[in-house]
């Protein structure tokens, strides 16, 4: 790492929160995304709680707490996502219209998705269609082995490939409590119904090309709510507003085993938000 670079990070901590000591910076990857080049960077601090600092060439750098189950692949789109909505406040009102519609699917299932869509033609025989629907039901495994982490679902006996248990445990853990009922209940049912279309399909005898597009757009659809729904967990407005003067411009405290704590840059007052 160039002590350039190194010495940003640590201006970055140090505006952005308060009684963090840090004891190591460590480059945990660099990824191309759709618009700039981001490094991944975990701070190590002396508290209980370490961070990530993402930033880009031509993208502002960003701070983010790192939680338990995080990976280096979640942090990634979380911060794309983030970048990508305020982008939109200075390039274009319909730039995030257009990234969400285009680039919202993680990149793997989009990629598996556009090689199915490229075998979809007129006159394709039942048996290729057959194959093509199972395709897309390895592509649904793999994007709920990739939310439910093998951690999460060692620590609660759920075995790799079990689509419904693996989604409806990573639900649970993204909306916790009784405010997010709502959130569980309308994602649990996409995720329900996307997966016993595409099931019915495996075993379907007449299989039509417009099956094959629907089940692709059924799987574009809950790969696009899960992002979606991982960006906005880190989205500034979702930290809460000052309980004082509503302000939203704070700095990150260290925080304590059950909050997140903040400090309003505007009146001083110090708040917490439930892990």
């Amino acid at each position: 790492m160039k002590e350039k670079e190194r010495e940003k990070i640590i201006k970055c901590v140090e505006q952005e929160t308060e009684g963090f000591e840090i004891d190591d910076i460590q480059l945990k990857e660099t990824k191309h995304s759709y618009f700039d080049t981001i490094k991944i960077y975990e701070v190590i601090t002396k508290s209980k709680v370490n961070l990530w600092v993402l930033t880009g060439d031509h993208t502002p750098m960003n701070l983010y707490p790192k939680k338990e189950y995080d990976t280096v692949e979640s942090i990634y789109y979380t911060h794309i996502g983030l970048i990508a909505n305020l982008c939109s406040q200075t390039v274009h009102d319909y730039f995030i219209l257009k990234f969400i519609k285009d680039k919202s699917i993680f990149p793997i299932v989009d990629m598996k998705l556009k090689e199915i869509e490229k075998d979809v033609k007129i006159g394709v025989s039942s048996l290729k269609l057959l194959s093509l629907a199972n395709m897309i039901r390895e592509t649904l495994l793999s994007l709920s082995n990739y939310l439910c982490t093998n951690e999460l679902r060692n620590d609660n006996n759920i075995k790799e490939g079990d689509f419904k248990n693996s989604m409806d445990l990573f639900i649970g853990n993204l909306f916790p409590g009784k405010t997010n009922k709502s959130r569980r209940s309308f994602f649990k049912n996409i995720c329900n119904e996307v997966w016993t279309f595409n099931s019915v399909l495996v075993h379907k005898k007449d299989l039509t090309i417009y099956d094959i597009f629907n089940s692709i757009n059924s799987v574009k659809l809950l790969t696009s709510i899960s992002n979606n729904y991982l960006t906005s967990l880190e989205m500034p407005f979702n930290k809460g507003k000052c309980p004082i003067c509503e302000s939203e411009d704070y700095i990150m405290l260290k925080p304590s085993n059950s909050n997140y704590n903040y400090k309003c840059k505007n009146c001083g007052e110090k708040y917490s938000i439930k892990i």
